[in-house]
């Protein structure tokens, strides 16, 4: 596989697109209706969209070169982070939330911690562009559930990512490997965490 393999192609592209659009409508339908104008819809509405956006792009494209790679590279771990967390952060910003807005971040810490120990102990189900990966996908899980409602999101996005490598380890073992691309299972628990916060909100 190798580097070749981790190139990002036409097609990555467009599924990139397609991943984009399609968290944009489902961040349409999901967040609260947007204030008339002002810093109000900018923070309530508009920047949570583009963060939508950007972690549907990064998802999709992530998704297809670690099944086919099984690599997760920095650049695009970095890129997807910055595209999806920063327009979140900056929305906290302007909503005023002051020293609440690190709250999602000490979450997704949190949960990068497991994920190293993970890692370290070598049992095959993270990798180390997993432990990458992770404070964006637990961020992105936990920043919809609000400031209030933190722990909720944080035990959301625990309990469906160990669900999903749960299952992806037994289908794993069903087909005889030891190891499974669990960067997919990482980004579809936050963007499932990020749904039901955003419904919980409503």
């Amino acid at each position: 596989m190798g580097a070749d393999a981790a190139a990002v192609t036409g097609v990555d592209l467009i599924a990139a697109g397609i991943g984009a659009a399609t968290a944009v409508l489902v961040a349409a339908w999901v967040l609260p209706a947007p204030a008339i104008s002002g810093s109000g819809m900018l923070a309530s509405w508009l920047l949570p969209v583009l963060g939508s956006a950007g972690f549907g792009a990064g998802a999709l494209l992530l998704v297809r070169i670690d099944l086919r790679s099984h690599t997760l590279p920095n650049s695009l771990v970095f890129a997807a982070t910055l595209c999806a967390c920063g327009p979140l952060t900056l929305a906290s910003v302007i909503a005023g939330e002051g020293w609440s807005a690190l709250v999602p971040w000490a979450a997704a810490a949190a949960m990068t911690l497991i994920a190293f120990g993970l890692w370290a102990s070598r049992t095959g189900m993270i990798g180390g562009g997993d432990v990458k990966l992770m404070p964006a996908a637990c961020y992105v899980g936990v920043w919809h559930w609000g400031t209030g409602g933190w722990i909720g999101g944080m035990l959301a996005f625990a309990v469906l990512l160990a669900g999903m490598l749960a299952v992806g380890g037994l289908a794993a073992i069903l087909r005889g490997r030891r190891e499974f691309a669990a960067g997919p299972l990482l980004l579809a628990a936050a963007g499932s965490a990020a749904v039901l916060g955003a419904l919980a909100g409503q």
